[in-house]
């Protein structure tokens, strides 16, 4: 049973008490799983835009905003964090098939 300053630490922050009665920090939010396909997802979609459109950058960032729920300045900072995605992509060239295969729910024509 959690007292006094263990009960408000828990209800205030990320700490968990584990079965031993210590505390635990609790990692809160989306899964890094979730997030790590939704910055492949992303970083595939810029390619798609650049490499299969005529938009300029500046759409482009306001289409995947729009599209991935992330404000502007978030989007250059996820696509900054995963170069390392969009520099595989550019190497293997994948055809627009590819795209349509993994993520049919969007549109890539």
């Amino acid at each position: 049973m959690l007292t006094g300053g263990r009960l408000f630490a828990k209800l205030n922050s990320e700490i968990e008490e584990t079965a031993d009665g210590g505390l635990a920090v609790v990692s809160k939010g989306r899964s890094q799983q979730a997030i790590q396909k939704r910055n492949e997802h992303l970083m595939a979609r810029l390619y798609y835009y650049n490499n299969f459109t005529d938009l300029r950058s500046e759409k482009v960032f306001e289409l995947m905003a729009d599209e991935f729920y992330l404000e502007v300045s978030t989007l250059l900072k996820v696509i900054s964090d995963n170069f390392h995605l969009g520099a595989r992509l550019k190497n293997e060239r994948p055809p627009l098939s590819y795209f349509q295969k993994q993520w049919p729910w969007f549109r890539w024509s």
